[in-house]
């Protein structure tokens, strides 16, 4: 308890005062003097931790984490310290999905492997670790609970079941199998 006192803490001390200016070509994180900036089309990732907490049935309380990776291999983290960081994540999901999606679908496309993590997709289907799922071996894929699972034909079990904070470029990576197999919805 003490430790994730003094967590919260020191994330709130060390983000005082910070906030975030987004513009059409990008966002700008900005605390006191320090401006760090990122343009939309040098965003290469994007990670995702969305947790609900529960009391008795009901959502008390949701915490926020984005990463974002530009090109030169910069991260930069918002979180729950921010004001609007709900909204904020939703900006930067959907302008970077605006503009990795088309590239990552010719990619793939023309018959080049995209990579997500643990993931990599290509025409003959999907590769989890050193686990290959042909696309007409999927039965089904899905986001349910947190996790991104995918059902093997005739498998009573999950071929994969990987957290969805583990995934880069998640909307990305939905849209994608969406558009070659179906996607099916979760909670």
């Amino acid at each position: 308890i003490i430790a994730a006192g003094a967590a919260i803490v020191f994330g709130w001390w060390k983000n005082r005062g910070a906030y975030v200016q987004v513009y059409s070509g990008g966002l700008a994180r900005i605390q006191g003097s320090k401006v760090q900036e990122m343009r939309w089309d040098d965003i290469r990732g994007v990670w995702q931790s969305i947790t609900h907490y529960q009391r008795y049935g009901r959502v008390v309380r949701t915490t926020y984490v984005y990463t974002v990776q530009t090109a030169d291999n910069r991260k930069l983290s918002f979180s729950n310290e921010l004001k609007g960081i709900q909204q904020l994540g939703q900006t930067i999901q959907q302008e970077t999905t605006n503009r990795l999606f088309p590239q990552m679908t010719a990619a793939y496309n023309a018959g080049q492997p995209v990579r997500f993590g643990d993931f990599t997709m290509s025409k003959e289907g999907v590769v989890h670790k050193n686990k290959t799922l042909s696309w007409a071996e999927i039965e089904g894929a899905q986001i349910n609970n947190g996790y991104v699972t995918f059902k093997k034909q005739g498998k009573w079990f999950n071929w994969a079941n990987v957290p969805v904070a583990q995934i880069p470029n998640l909307i990305v990576f939905l849209s994608l199998i969406d558009h070659v197999v179906g996607l099916k919805r979760g909670r």
